[in-house]
């Protein structure tokens, strides 16, 4: 089963979880997939060279990529990581360092928007762009990306709230606000 099919992006000006897609003459995000050989722990998501251009205008300095769920452009990525900076001028193209291509990703487990969920071979961190679920090899993403509502199947539910359950504390933390797992029963904490 894939880790991914959707579709990749550039970012560029700034570090890849806050720097914008590029937008000039010639881009246009490229389909991808990534395939997941997991070991059951991690998940290794490798993909073939992408070549993105000819640039019809600068697209100034390339510093990441991007993976979204949809072609469309706008909407939130669903995980970013950083690449060498390369500025990318009219008349040319920029290709997909291999690197780059080859994700480390930890399994079995929910992330919040701005989680490091995994590192590139190259050591950048992966970095959540919306919440999402690692679930068996394949991301999941919890929210459609492009607006706040997503739905879940049942068996999506359940894998979610196995994964929160188990990443709870097991002892009341006694701020008054986190949630914890009280003889395998949710709990709030409450204030000392």
């Amino acid at each position: 089963m894939p880790f991914f099919v959707g579709f990749m992006g550039l970012v560029s000006g700034g570090p890849s979880a806050l720097a914008d897609e590029v937008s000039a003459g010639g881009y246009a995000r490229l389909p991808v997939s990534f395939t997941s050989p997991g070991d059951g722990r991690r998940t290794v998501a490798v993909s073939s060279a992408y070549s993105f251009g000819l640039a019809t205008e600068d697209w100034g300095l390339v510093t990441g990529l991007a993976l979204y769920a949809t072609l469309t452009p706008g909407g939130s990525p669903v995980a970013t990581w950083s690449v060498q900076p390369v500025t990318v001028s009219a008349g040319h193209t920029y290709t997909v360092p291999v690197g780059a291509l080859s994700l480390l990703i930890e399994t079995q487990q929910v992330f919040a928007e701005g989680d490091v969920l995994g590192v590139s071979a190259e050591g950048a961190g992966i970095i959540a762009g919306q919440t999402l679920s690692v679930v068996d090899g394949v991301v999941i993403p919890v929210c459609g990306g492009d607006s706040d509502s997503g739905s879940l199947t049942i068996a999506q539910l359940n894998t979610a709230l196995v994964q929160l359950m188990q990443s709870l504390p097991q002892d009341d933390p006694g701020d008054g606000q986190s949630l914890w797992v009280n003889s395998n029963l949710l709990a709030i904490s409450q204030k000392s």
